[in-house]
């Protein structure tokens, strides 16, 4: 059992914040309980992965301390909300050719979430 006067620490734990927004380093000495340190941390953010129309996004935390005796912390949150309007369209597929009498018709479907989109084509043919 060491000096009591010298610090022997036991591992460093770290803490989130729920939201990622900050994260805090803690050891506590081995020899005597009451003596705690801690370190908070600088924390950046970038996406990881984009949200789309079906699923939602992950945002990847970056936690870097002043503190030489704390590492560096990643952690990553699917947190990024669903955008509805994020579609990954596949090709326009013709669904009713342009007659004399009416418009064409071309439709294509989001290779996600199945949802699909149409689009009159042009003008009815002409004589």
């Amino acid at each position: 059992y060491g000096n009591p006067l010298e610090h022997d620490w036991n591992e460093t734990a770290y803490s989130w914040a729920e939201n990622c927004t900050n994260c805090t380093a803690s050891r506590v000495c081995k020899n005597n309980e009451t003596h705690v340190e801690y370190a908070p941390a600088t924390v950046t953010s970038v996406v990881a992965k984009e949200a789309n129309c079906s699923a939602m996004g992950d945002t990847q935390y970056t936690a870097t301390f002043a503190a030489d005796w704390a590492e560096t912390q990643v952690t990553v949150r699917t947190d990024i909300a669903i955008d509805e309007d994020a579609h990954e369209w596949g090709e326009w597929k013709v669904v009713r050719e342009a007659t004399y009498e009416e418009k064409g018709l071309k439709e294509r479907e989001c290779k996600l979430c199945e949802d699909k989109e149409n689009d009159s084509e042009s003008n009815a043919k002409r004589h």
